[in-house]
């Protein structure tokens, strides 16, 4: 049977009642009380997104602001950002820059917007340690593109200085400067800011001075790279010698490592197939500023890992100590201001000059084109003689500057782009062997020539072909202008030349690729005198000697030139050059052929072959290489088979006679 329950009294039911009302109270105050911490959470994010969006720094595209008016080149006003596509409110991603990062370093503050012209105006410089290195000597164009671009230079460390130019962290005022919060930069920083024409924060690991303990850890390494293109491939090829490494612009088994741009193309598949370790530049950025062990453990997979979008990125986690004086904007003060604006740079105020200029140039001609409208006459038309003339002084007006950066720092120009490289498979043979002294001593090989050649009187050109070498640009166009009003002929093919004229006697690359071929080497002064005269004078009195200089390389021009077949010197003579030889391996072409040789371009036969060739004593096959390149002839060492340097070639042209003697040219230091 179910037991019934005693009914309960009004006091019982009353006590239910306020415990289920206290329940519901509390479950409803539990549920305010989470929407409350959503709302708070929301408000924060939307807080720090705010807060994240001031420190985007300006698009580089951005338009240039309005000045103020008055004098040329004051502060930009401030105004609105722009509208552009994509997220309300938010500025277009700078190239190349993860968003991420640009939200916590950033360059000028958000409120100063300045024109590319004066993209380093608040920033005061001090420069260390270029000043005991071999680019001390471009210091004062450095200093002079500093303040054309409206940054200033003192000469120590002090409260105004932002920015610290060293190539490493050892002194004590870079030391100094990092503890006081400085930003220390290199001067491919430098470079590639004027190039962009916007600060931004280093961004490359060459952009940053070398750590204080830094010693090149790969000092007995061969390095070479593949799909960098323009300036960051030259700046690859610096990373590598500042390491220690020896670079090569070609690749073979004998090299280390190749560094890849991304895991594609030849020397990528050649480097699998040999078993050669490729890598991606963190491995690089790691040897400069990473583990010291980072050399040695190439295979570590996290260097396989290839960002091409960001080649030459750096992980700022290599670098805390130095990019965090990046997190503080860069603020152009009233000081700075009111000194830019007592003194701006020369260049702004030609510039806001000339612009004066055509504005009032434009004004004039449409005031002439109204009234010509009004007489019923057609209006006038632009004088393209006129078109580039400087209003103010009346003369050509130069281009416009293009930015190239730094002089004497990679322009990028070197290797262009889509350029093939160079894979070159070597001998199986890859052990070093020690060089025995070669059995036995070519004799010198002289040529028989005629000391006068009635041919080439006969087919003597009535007007001189001339090629100048080694002279300034206004000495050029001051004596091209006498060649073309004397009716001569100037011709930039050295085989084509009659006529050389130089400052003075030098190996100049044009005066040896016109060795072979050209009748006179003369003076600057011979063409000034025949322009005088009207007509070209006798060569005789002007023929160029310097005794010094045929003594240094053991010559004589005169004997040299009265000698006949010079474009013979070489018939029948096989020449390989290998990549590193200087000069390059395009003028030593140039010079070999001219003088009848013969260059292989392709792989180099083998030593079997070189002896077949270089059989009864004669040698009819050369290799030209140089200490860089001499890994590269082991095997041909080892068969001591001799191998010769450029100076081999050179001196040949130049005393137009062959000397085999080893002991002169042979590279094996």
């Amino acid at each position: 049977m179910i037991q019934q329950q005693p009914p309960q009294s009004p006091q019982q039911l009353q006590m239910i009642q306020q415990q289920q009302l206290a329940a519901q109270q509390q479950q409803q105050a539990a549920a305010a009380a989470a929407a409350q911490q959503q709302r708070q959470q929301q408000l924060m994010a939307i807080q720090q997104q705010r807060a994240a969006m001031t420190n985007i720094t300006n698009s580089p595209g951005h338009p240039h602001p309005q000045m103020m008016p008055g004098t040329p080149g004051a502060m930009p006003v401030a105004r609105f950002a722009p509208r552009v596509a994509g997220m309300p409110g938010l500025r277009p991603q700078v190239p190349g820059i993860q968003q991420q990062r640009m939200q916590q370093f950033v360059g000028h503050a958000m409120e100063t917007r300045l024109p590319p012209d004066l993209c380093l105006l608040g920033c005061i410089f001090v420069i260390v340690d270029y000043h005991d290195m071999e680019e001390a000597k471009h210091l004062p164009e450095w200093k002079k593109v500093i303040t054309q671009y409206g940054g200033e230079i003192e000469e120590s460390l002090s409260a105004r200085v932002t920015h610290v130019l060293a190539n490493n962290q050892k002194s004590a005022i870079a030391q100094q400067a990092r503890a006081e919060g400085k930003r220390l930069v290199s001067a491919y920083w430098l470079n590639d800011t004027v190039v962009r024409k916007k600060v931004l924060p280093p961004w490359k690991a060459i952009h940053f001075p070398l750590p204080a303990n830094f010693e090149p850890p790969c000092t007995n390494m061969i390095l070479t790279l593949t799909g960098f293109e323009d300036r960051d491939r030259d700046y690859v090829k610096d990373m590598i010698k500042i390491a220690g490494a020896t670079y090569t612009g070609y690749f073979t088994k004998h090299n280390h490592a190749i560094i890849c741009k991304r895991p594609v193309g030849e020397k990528f598949e050649k480097a699998r197939e040999w078993r050669v370790p490729a890598v991606s530049i963190q491995w690089l950025n790691d040897v400069l500023f990473g583990s010291a062990n980072a050399a040695q453990s190439m295979n570590n997979p996290r260097y396989q890992q290839f960002k091409p979008d960001e080649p030459l990125r750096i992980d700022y986690s290599l670098v805390p100590h130095l990019i965090q004086a990046w997190k503080n904007p860069i603020r152009v003060t009233p000081e700075t201001y009111q000194k830019f604006k007592a003194n701006p740079p020369a260049r702004i105020k030609r510039k806001a000059e000339r612009q004066r200029q055509e504005r009032e140039a434009e004004e004039r001609k449409r005031k002439e084109n109204e009234e010509r409208r009004q007489q019923g006459l057609p209006p006038l038309e632009n004088d393209p003689s006129q078109s580039n003339i400087d209003p103010a002084t009346g003369l050509p007006i130069a281009g416009p500057p293009e930015a190239t950066g730094l002089p004497g720092l990679p322009t990028g120009a070197e290797k262009p782009a889509g350029a093939p490289d160079v894979v070159g498979a070597l001998p199986e043979s890859d052990a070093k062997m020690e060089v025995d002294p070669p059995t036995g001593i070519v004799k010198e090989e002289k040529m028989d020539v005629d000391e006068e050649s009635a041919e080439n009187k006969e087919n003597e050109n009535p007007k001189p072909q001339i090629l100048f070498s080694g002279m300034e640009s206004n000495t050029r166009k001051q004596l091209m202008e006498i060649v073309t009003r004397l009716g001569a002929v100037y011709t930039d093919n050295p085989k084509e030349c009659t006529h050389l004229v130089m400052v003075k006697l030098s190996r100049t690359n044009n005066m040896l690729m016109c060795l072979p071929g050209v009748k006179y080497i003369l003076g600057t002064q011979w063409v000034v005198e025949s322009g005088e005269a009207g007509r070209w004078i006798s060569e005789e009195e002007h023929m160029l000697n310097d005794p010094e200089v045929e003594r240094k390389f053991n010559f004589n021009l005169a004997k040299t030139l009265a000698r006949a077949n010079r474009d013979k010197l070489f018939m029948g003579k096989i020449f390989y050059l290998t990549p590193s030889v200087q000069p390059s391996m395009q003028v030593l072409t140039n010079i070999i052929t001219y003088s009848g040789g013969r260059v292989e371009n392709r792989r180099r036969k083998t030593t079997d072959q070189m002896k077949e060739i270089n059989s009864g004593g004669n040698v009819n096959y050369i290799i030209i290489t140089c200490e860089e390149d001499i890994h590269l002839v082991t095997d041909v060492l080892r068969a001591k088979l001799g191998v010769f340097n450029a100076e081999f070639v050179l001196s040949a042209v130049t005393r137009c006679e062959m000397d085999f003697d080893l002991s002169r040219y042979l590279t094996t230091q």
